[in-house]
C-alpha cells in the first residue's frame, strides 16, 4: 500500500523543526507492515491508498485540499481527537 502523511503545521510554519510524533508512529506501523510511506505532495501524486493528516495546534487551519477519505487527527486541550 502507498501511505501518505500530511503534517498540517508544515504548511503554515515554514521554519518548523519539531516532529509530529503521531505521524511518526503511524509511519513506523505501516513500514513494519511492508507499506511504502511518504510525505503527501498533492502536486505530484494524489493516488494514495491512505492519507493521514495530523495537526498539533488548535490555531492551525484545516487543509481544504485533503482528499475526502483522509484520516485526520488533532489535539484539543490535551486530548486526541480523530475523525
Amino acid at each position: 500500500m502507498l501511505i501518505a502523511l500530511h503534517d498540517a503545521e508544515r504548511d503554515h510554519m515554514p521554519g518548523k523543526i519539531f516532529p509530529n510524533f503521531a505521524l511518526m508512529k503511524i509511519s513506523a506501523y505501516h513500514k513494519a507492515q511492508g507499506d511504502t510511506v511518504t510525505w503527501r505532495n498533492a502536486c505530484e501524486n494524489d493516488e494514495y491508498d491512505l492519507v493521514y493528516s495530523s495537526k498539533v495546534f488548535d490555531f492551525t487551519p484545516e487543509n481544504p485540499y485533503l482528499p475526502p477519505n483522509a484520516i485526520t487527527g488533532r489535539t484539543q486541550r490535551g486530548k486526541r481527537h480523530y475523525t
